[in-house]
């Protein structure tokens, strides 16, 4: 699970413009903070679905 995580944090553009050097040891630390707490995450999200209707 925690492999899946920092591969989704890896499509953020937020993360993606950290220095890479930065960012490797920033993912590293999550995923080393994921699998000694049992290897697994719950992530709670939503989706906004916005609609338009053509005048």
């Amino acid at each position: 699970m925690a492999k899946e995580y920092i591969e989704l944090l890896g499509t953020y553009s937020d993360h993606i413009a950290i220095e890479e050097k930065i960012r490797m040891e920033f993912f590293s630390k999550i995923q080393e903070a994921i699998n000694k707490h049992g290897g697994s995450l719950t992530i709670y999200d939503t989706i906004d679905l916005q609609l338009a209707r053509k005048p």
